[in-house]
């Protein structure tokens, strides 16, 4: 195991061997031995489960097709050789390197065909969320484009000043919503590529939430709703991206804001142990049933119930990639009837 992970580090067509640890590295590769020696062992025909998932261990950590194959044949090698070493006689040699080239092209095989079942599934997954862009966008424009036109043609036959100042209001509206998911998509479309880095500065937690409660508290009070706002007194400054905790702290404060009805909505910033903290956006609104919650980060996602609602789909999962940007994680916990809580999870030191 020794030689072959050195093998793998020095080699430099394995280069996404350069994003894990040498633990994740060498994580799977007893297991796979273990199948190898039941196979020697004569105890085994065919290569076990856990063999069979390695190809899709590496796919799974950011592997390529060619980097895995490349793995395999070193450790092909690394095998004969000491089998050269350590054997008796030639005719035992020759037998244990014909079990284990069977194996290991077992292996082969195996892996890729599990890359290429992932691949596939993966390009299914972007032409499924190409398709719901396209209908969301398409929806989203329509409606606008028609709400724009209905004001137009009314306001062209209409001389009341009272009459001109709804048409006004109207279209700011409909514009402010097509700015909404234009920034929507744009931020998506960066974060997807890549372009978007984080920022390291000092924030001040009782800052951050005083500039949000003073953005959302007329919002939720308009809306007939409670707003409170909850800073833990042993959190102290933390070092983050303050653009990016505005932006998380927002996608969700709007998303509670659009999604409860009655009742209430809190933002809680609290210590969690020494090297992490959360922000938590709970609410009293509608909730989700426990089989939508998983999908809830997935762009275009719609919870049932919710299309009458304006949204594209991308709030939360923006919310999610800027959150991991982050080096942290965001979970739900929810009820249908009861409300929901988003807690973002976040390193004090970025």
């Amino acid at each position: 195991m020794s030689s072959w992970v050195a093998a793998v580090l020095g080699n430099l067509e394995i280069q996404n061997c350069d994003g894990i640890s040498t633990t994740q590295l060498r994580d799977h590769l007893p297991k796979l031995l273990d199948d190898l020696a039941a196979r020697l062992d004569r105890q085994s025909h065919d290569a076990d489960a856990d063999a069979k998932a390695h190809g899709y261990f590496r796919w799974k950590q950011g592997y390529h097709l060619s980097e895995v194959l490349q793995e395999l044949a070193l450790l092909r090698g690394i095998l004969i050789g000491e089998m050269a070493q350590h054997s008796a006689s030639s005719e035992a040699t020759l037998a244990t390197s014909l079990t284990v080239h069977a194996f290991l092209d077992d292996i082969v095989r195996i892996s890729t065909v599990r890359f290429a079942e992932q691949q596939q599934a993966e390009l299914q997954t972007l032409s499924n969320s190409r398709l719901g862009l396209l209908h969301t966008i398409s929806h989203e424009v329509r409606n606008a484009v028609n709400a724009i036109h209905l004001v137009l043609e009314f306001h062209r036959d209409s001389d009341g000043l009272a009459d001109r100042e709804q048409d006004t209001h109207t279209l700011r509206r409909t514009v402010s919503h097509l700015r909404d998911l234009l920034d929507n998509l744009l931020d998506f479309a960066r974060l997807s590529e890549g372009e978007t880095k984080a920022e390291r500065a000092i924030v001040d937690p009782a800052e951050l939430a005083g500039e949000l409660e003073a953005t959302y508290r007329h919002s939720c009070e308009e809306a007939g709703l409670r707003f409170g706002v909850e800073v833990d007194p042993t959190l102290e400054k933390v070092e983050s991206d303050p653009l990016k905790l505005r932006q998380i702290s927002s996608n969700l404060l709007s998303n509670a804001l659009k999604y409860t009805p009655q009742g209430g909505i809190a933002l809680r910033l609290r210590s969690l142990d020494a090297t992490r903290w959360a922000l938590e956006v709970a609410d009293t609104g509608m909730g989700i049933e426990p089989e939508f919650q998983t999908r809830l980060f997935e762009e275009f996602y719609r919870a049932p119930g919710t299309e009458k609602i304006h949204g594209t789909g991308l709030g939360l999962a923006i919310t999610k990639r800027l959150v991991e940007l982050l080096g942290g994680t965001i979970r739900v916990e929810s009820k249908a009837g009861a409300g929901s809580t988003f807690a973002a999870i976040l390193p004090k030191r970025l």
